[in-house]
């Protein structure tokens, strides 16, 4: 069994480059550096903005 420590950022913001996803990265990158694996999830392209359903 791995001892590996696993690290999802759920990134809701509907803009996909902006401050928040750049934070979850710039974190994520920082849990890599020292042998975490990662994986980023933006969120934000996959509800609607009037009724808040995911698609």
């Amino acid at each position: 069994m791995s001892d590996v420590t696993k690290i999802i950022g759920l990134c809701g913001s509907p803009h996909q480059n902006g401050n928040t996803a750049k934070l979850i990265r710039n974190v994520l990158e920082g849990a890599e550096s020292i042998g975490a694996e990662t994986e980023f999830i933006s969120l934000g392209n996959k509800w609607t903005c009037n009724r808040f359903t995911y698609l």
